[in-house]
């Protein structure tokens, strides 16, 4: 009798230690894990920078060199959206947009806003990258 209590703890001992393992695994895993850019960020990804101060300052050069003043600004926001951003707020003049993009222990959330004038050109084009970690 005291042998199949003992068995029995022991099997109750590898189920929990199985389980946090897995728990801890899934865990770290989710902390070295990140998502992708979108395909118009390519060149954003190649040049990133390694902290985030540098990355802000990059993420709005980006920005204004992609979508430079003139141009369309129908164009550019069917193309930011289609690559999953999301259009926060709009107005006949002004579009802001955002992505969240999950790096390890932060979130990145990516924000663009586009100034068009009354013909549909890009009068101005910024971009903001606001980091969110643990």
């Amino acid at each position: 009798m005291f042998g199949r209590v003992i068995i029995g703890f022991c099997i109750i001992l590898t189920v929990i230690g199985a389980v946090y393992v897995a728990a801890y695994a899934g865990f770290l895993i989710g902390l070295t894990r990140a998502d992708p850019y979108p395909s118009f960020m390519l060149n954003y990804q190649l040049k990133a920078p390694g902290t985030y101060a540098q990355a802000e300052r990059a993420f709005g050069e980006f920005v204004g060199d992609t979508f430079p003043i003139g141009s369309d600004a129908k164009q550019a926001v069917a193309l930011i959206t289609s690559q999953g951003f999301h259009i926060v707020s709009s107005t006949s003049v002004d579009f802001q947009l955002l992505w969240t993009r999950h790096a390890g222990p932060c979130d990145e959330r990516y924000s663009i806003a586009i100034r068009q004038s009354e013909g549909g050109s890009i009068v101005e084009a910024t971009g903001r990258l606001n980091p969110v970690c643990l």
